[in-house]
């Protein structure tokens, strides 16, 4: 099956896409959308999760911009290992989302709960996927970053960010940024938390200063390295 993963749902589970991926579920590549805010000639080296421009100046990526301000913090007691951990697990269950089971491919028992909390978001929510993992980068602002899933939220375009922990107050940052330089950037945004007990939330993100707090940690980055 070397489909998207919700090119095989539309029919039982609502959800339509318009894209195709490459064989094997390992692939680790990404679209890229273009446009008139894209920073020229940008590059992405994903051993070290890095952006270049074509000039070869470093971009901060969305997630960088909020580690270094101090706001992508892990919860208190949680250890390195622990984080470590809850990370790869996030990227498993994504990959899954994206992918789905090949014909009698048996689904990992960590990763079960969360594909099933997957398959009853895409049986309840009207969604058609454009992409899933697009970079998406904002000249203007001088960052780029990588979006779980653009896509059209009951006709209306959206960025999702799929998350296997529990919402916090950062993550409507993040989806601000990608919502900011993607195409389209009138764009919805939402948080979908797949939890491990086969549920899940999908939250609106709508308060409006989310940007500007976004630009502000980029500028207080930016005035870090200066000094």
């Amino acid at each position: 099956m070397n489909r998207l993963l919700c090119s095989c749902l539309q029919y039982s589970r609502g959800i339509k896409c318009t894209a195709s991926a490459p064989p094997g579920r390992g692939w680790s590549g990404h679209f890229l959308f273009g446009g008139e805010r894209m920073i020229p000639g940008l590059t992405f080296d994903a051993a070290t999760h890095t952006f270049r421009a074509g000039d070869g100046r470093l971009v901060p990526s969305v997630t960088q911009t909020l580690q270094a301000a101090g706001l992508n913090c892990r919860p208190p007691g949680v250890s390195d290992a622990q984080w470590e951990a809850a990370a790869e697990l996030g990227t498993r269950v994504h990959q899954w989302c994206r992918y789905g089971p090949e014909p009698g491919e048996p689904i990992p028992e960590q990763v079960a709960p969360y594909f099933a909390a997957w398959e009853a978001f895409a049986g309840a929510v009207t969604v058609t996927i454009e992409a899933h993992e697009t970079i998406v980068s904002a000249a203007d602002y001088w960052y780029a970053g990588i979006v779980d899933i653009l896509a059209f939220v009951s006709g209306s375009p959206a960025v999702i960010d799929i998350k296997t922990s529990d919402p916090q107050p950062w993550h409507a940052l993040q989806t601000a940024a990608y919502a900011r330089a993607a195409p389209r950037h009138n764009r919805k945004r939402y948080g979908l938390y797949l939890r491990d007990n086969g549920t899940y939330k999908f939250i609106e993100h709508t308060d409006r200063r989310d940007f500007d707090v976004f630009a502000a940690a980029l500028t207080l980055n930016a005035w870090r390295q200066s000094v």
